[in-house]
């Protein structure tokens, strides 16, 4: 598992707040990610379908917002489908270390193309690549050409006999106009021998709170 989180946080290195510098544009999308960073879901919905040897085990999970611990969001858990006695309150740590980025790492600087669209909305895309060895991940940002919002983010993950993933961000305005992460579909493919399996989440996220002041 910390190979893993160490692969999933390679590819939160390529999430671009320490990038280096790529015109006006590219710094208004860093400075509206670092401010979509002091809010928190009060309410979490996951989603989960694991696939291990042909067999499906579906989930449904809500969580709700409890408090903070060390400046970090804690949720207990609200709904758990099918009913699981043993679970009582939520651990959200592996997903929060892939969305943390690595303050070891950085990125590349990003490519940029105009005139791209989502949903049929045009866009500005930036893209940025990281290897490790054979461990490769990808970005891909789509931003409003005007603003520099970010609209939606791909981050996908490639280690060879450990995992595949794809983690794709939909992005949601707040009250304040800041971009918030609405809906995270995250898909998995262990690849590691004897232990091969899949697993797609999708994380829907609402009902924000600020973060306590450090």
């Amino acid at each position: 598992m910390k190979k893993i989180l160490a692969i999933l946080i390679l590819a939160g290195a390529l999430a671009p707040l320490h990038a280096q510098d790529n015109g006006a544009l590219w710094k208004s999308t860093l400075a509206q990610l670092e401010a979509s960073r002091k809010w928190a879901a009060g309410e979490i919905e996951t989603v989960s379908d694991v696939d291990k040897d042909g067999v499906v085990k579906h989930e449904v999970s809500s969580m709700r917002l409890r408090g903070w611990e060390k400046g970090k969001p804690a949720y207990a858990l609200v709904r758990q489908e099918p009913p699981d006695e043993k679970k009582s309150a939520a651990d959200l740590s592996f997903l929060d270390k892939f969305n943390t980025l690595s303050e070891e790492a950085t990125a590349n600087t990003p490519t940029r193309t105009d005139g791209q669209s989502l949903d049929g909305v045009p866009c500005t895309v930036f893209e940025s690549r990281a290897d490790q060895a054979l461990q490769k991940a990808t970005m891909k940002l789509w931003v409003d050409p005007a603003s520099g919002a970010p609209r939606q983010m791909v981050v996908t993950v490639h280690a060879p006999l450990m995992m595949d993933a794809t983690i794709i961000t939909r992005y949601t305005t707040g009250a304040q106009g800041q971009p918030l992460a609405g809906v995270i579909d995250y898909a998995f493919e262990i690849l590691m021998p004897f232990r091969h399996s899949k697993a797609r989440i999708k994380q829907t996220n609402s009902g924000w709170v600020a973060r306590p002041a450090n």
